[in-house]
Order: structure tokens, then sequence, then C-alpha cells
């Protein structure tokens, strides 16, 4: 199980000018920090947008579009990232309109675990992740 441990939002000096409304950062199991998170108001509605980089050009085969940045790190499954945005989302509204004394608002999670439905690699395929890793990732 995945537990979020921590979520901070840092509400954005600009959000009456901008779609960006919050910056957010979660603690997982409180060992790993996701950072530069967004709370965006979107066509329907608030929802978590995902750091990205720019990338060479290259065409998306699901839309067939061409595309230039991609999300550093994003959820895997559809629940992971609907307890990431539920949780994130809870935080933000609690928080709308409070100012933060110490220049960010930090909430105790207290959202249901994720569990890992996948089987954690074999050590026989551990030389082949840490040898991907090593090398770094081939566009």
């Amino acid at each position: 199980m995945i537990n979020i441990t921590d979520i901070r939002i840092f509400p954005n000096p600009k959000a009456n000018e901008s779609k960006v409304k919050a910056f957010v950062t979660i603690t997982l199991e409180g060992v790993i920090s996701l950072n530069s998170m967004r709370v965006v108001e979107g066509r329907n509605g608030l929802f978590v947008g995902y750091p990205q980089q720019e990338t060479k050009p290259r065409m998306n085969t699901k839309t067939g579009k061409e595309e230039t940045t991609r999300d550093t790190y994003h959820p895997i499954t559809a629940e992971a990232r609907t307890v990431i945005q539920d949780a994130i989302l809870d935080a933000y509204s609690k928080n709308a309109g409070q100012k933060p004394q110490s220049g960010y608002q930090s909430q105790p999670a207290s959202t249901p675990a994720v569990a890992v439905t996948e089987a954690a690699p074999s050590v026989n395929s551990t030389p082949a992740i840490l040898s991907n890793v090593a090398t770094g990732p081939k566009f």
C-alpha cells in the first residue's frame, strides 16, 4: 500500500490572473516527495497537473497529434490518479482563502492507501532495471 502522508499547498499569488490556482507537494510513505504539481482551473473544474519537460517534437500514437512536452512523472493507474487528485483537491478546498503563515499549508493526508497490484521486480530482472537507470532513457 502507498499512503499519501503529507500534502503541502502553496497558493499562487497570481491565482486571479492565472488558471494555476496553487502549487502542490505531496509526500508518499513519509519517504518520497513529489513536487511541482499544480491545481489548475480547467473547462470542467479543478484538476491536478503534473510537471512537464520539453522534448523533441514527437507524434502521439493515440491522438495523432505532435507533442513537445512530456510529464516528468504521473500516476500509472486510474485508481492512483483518482486517489491523488481527490486528496489534493480536498486539501486545496479546505485551505482555499486561507493564507498560510509559513508560506505553505501542510495537510496530514487522510486518504485511503493505494494498493500496488504489480509484483516487485524479481532479483533476476534487477540488473536490467539498474542498467536502464544508469544509461538513462532512450528517446
